[in-house]
């Protein structure tokens, strides 16, 4: 199921997906078993399956070796003759901890804000049953091979508008103070399909920003043109309190202005569209691009503050496992 691509940058959050942590680690090491052999037969059993490394077993004199392959996306762990026997398959419940770092620009929705790149970090990894992707904190409550469910507490930077950034001598945001990180605390489960990654996640406001909560449903699809390339088309469906809209984009009567009209904005729901690829160079190494799209609600177009109903962002990065 979660396996950060490690990189999951959806707007209007950013946080690692994890289905790179399971992308990252490649063939590199030569051996007598070579990768052909072995994918000959375990597409038998495994007709999707995407062999990541091959090792020898210490001390076998070559005629054993450990093959890592994935498969649905579960992770599974065979030990294999030099002749491409199996001894042993079970799943492979490990996964490497990923830190690495982005480029993300996006087209931003504020009036007389500054858009550029943006230096993004990318971190994932699991110790126990805690888990952490980006600024995404989670505790696997429940795991079976179909269902996740897992507590989080997010941090999510990036989503209002900042004074600083202000531009063209714009007076729109005078008086109005910075709506910047959000601390949110909810709940995240994730349910594999016969066909896709279905996910939904709840948070609410745990510190003291917006007051109010979000829900996300999303699908999500693996697809592997090659043993080291991986792309997921993912689609989602967002819904936004009237509170969380009211203060990211509201304007209160009392901050209203000649040039800035009170606006009260209800609750709504967005729509994005994303597709990531990732490359495994090595072992080690990947590298990654992804771009996405997001339709806003009206609740959010017709605000004083906002210059456009869309909004689109491209990210690059690299990432390294171990």
């Amino acid at each position: 199921m979660k396996s950060i691509g490690c990189l999951n940058f959806s707007l209007p959050n950013i946080h690692l997906s994890a289905f790179l942590c399971s992308q990252l680690l490649v063939a590199a090491n030569a051996s007598a078993l070579s990768s052909d052999q072995a994918n000959s037969k375990i597409t038998v059993k495994y007709p999707d399956a995407v062999i990541t490394e091959i090792r020898e077993i210490p001390g076998e004199d070559g005629e054993l070796y450990e093959v890592e392959f994935e498969s649905g996306g579960e992770t599974y762990e065979a030990v294999m003759t030099r002749s491409g026997e199996f001894k042993s398959i079970e799943e492979d419940s490990r996964q490497p901890w990923i830190v690495g770092l982005g480029a993300m620009y996006d087209t931003g929705i504020y009036k007389d804000q500054s858009t550029g790149v943006e230096p993004v970090p990318l971190v994932s990894g699991e110790v126990g049953n805690f888990w952490m992707q980006g600024l995404t904190l989670g505790y696997y409550a429940y795991r079976s091979d179909s269902l996740e469910v897992s507590p989080i507490l997010q941090v999510s930077p990036g989503r209002g508008y900042d004074k600083d950034d202000t531009e063209n001598n714009s007076r729109l945001y005078d008086g109005l103070e910075d709506r910047k990180t959000a601390v949110e605390a909810g709940l995240t489960l994730n349910y594999r399909l016969s066909w896709a990654d279905l996910s939904t996640t709840v948070l609410a406001d745990a510190g003291d920003s917006h007051s109010g909560f979000s829900t996300e449903i999303g699908l999500s699809q693996d697809f592997h043109p090659s043993q080291t390339v991986m792309v997921t088309p993912s689609i989602s469906a967002t819904y936004h309190s009237s509170n969380f809209n009211q203060y990211y984009f509201g304007i209160d009567e009392e901050l209203a202005t000649g040039f800035r009209p009170a606006y009260e904005a209800g609750s709504g729901v967005d729509y994005a569209a994303e597709v990531t690829a990732i490359w495994r160079l090595s072992q080690s190494w990947s590298v990654m691009g992804q771009i996405s799209h997001t339709l806003l609600d009206n609740a959010i177009e017709d605000s004083p503050l906002v210059d456009e109903g869309h909004e689109t962002s491209v990210l690059v990065g690299v990432g390294y496992a171990f």
